[in-house]
């Protein structure tokens, strides 16, 4: 008589292993998508931080000058990056702000307005919302501090 041993396979069924890579797909996909929202935020919470300085070096331009800088600029880009008792220059000397931040994902920008010499606007981009800024859009932050958007 022969003797026979049973074996008991062990491993896992090919149904274990897809779940298995299921789940890990998804919890990848979740955490891919968590990362980029995390991103964005960060980023409008730069953008904000950024204008509330350029606001602070124009009201220290204001108060030697009398008067805001007049005109457009793209800020951060070339002709417009710092500000000085000139205007906003490539080239500054005794600046209030030597080096004028751009837009952290270079995908957007920064832009300054004035037509009166006592007011202007500082336009930014938000991708997510950060604060109180709960929505996507373009914001102005305005000669009194305040922030109005979504346009």
């Amino acid at each position: 008589m022969k003797n026979y041993i049973k074996f008991k396979e062990k491993g896992f069924t090919l149904i274990e292993l897809l779940v298995v890579i299921a789940i890990i797909g998804l919890l990848s996909t979740l955490m891919a998508v968590a990362l980029n929202l995390a991103r964005q935020g960060g980023r409008d919470a730069k953008r904000v931080a950024d204008m509330k300085q350029v606001a602070t070096a124009l009201a220290f331009y204001f108060d030697q000058n009398g008067a805001y800088p007049a005109g457009t600029e793209t800020l951060g880009e070339v002709g417009a990056e710092c500000l000085d008792a000139s205007g906003f220059g490539a080239l500054c000397t005794n600046p209030y702000m030597a080096t004028i931040p751009k837009d952290p994902s270079n995908s957007f920008w920064y832009e300054y307005q004035s037509t009166a010499n006592s007011h202007y606007l500082l336009e930014f981009v938000i991708e997510t919302g950060a604060g109180s800024l709960e929505t996507s859009g373009i914001y102005e932050l305005r000669v009194d501090g305040s922030i109005y958007g979504p346009f």
